[in-house]
């Protein structure tokens, strides 16, 4: 789902699992009313470093925000 973002902006370490990335991942727990599912993850790495723990913030981290606006 994020992979486009990343390659559209030129960041060659962001949206994929490969080596050299910088393994930003988010987890969800199957949900069939996607909304809730999207709403509250699982668990979330920025970085590699798990922030978020069932839907909890369990580590504050400093970092850049990245923002795409497509036509």
């Amino acid at each position: 789902m994020t992979e486009r973002p990343g390659a559209k902006l030129g960041l060659q370490d962001r949206g994929h699992l490969g080596v050299g990335a910088s393994a930003d991942i988010t987890v969800y727990r199957d949900n069939a009313d996607r909304e809730a599912m999207f709403a509250t993850p699982e668990l979330v790495f920025k970085n590699g470093e798990l922030i978020v723990k069932n839907g909890k913030v369990v580590k504050v981290t400093q970092g850049a925000t990245h923002v795409m606006r497509p036509a």
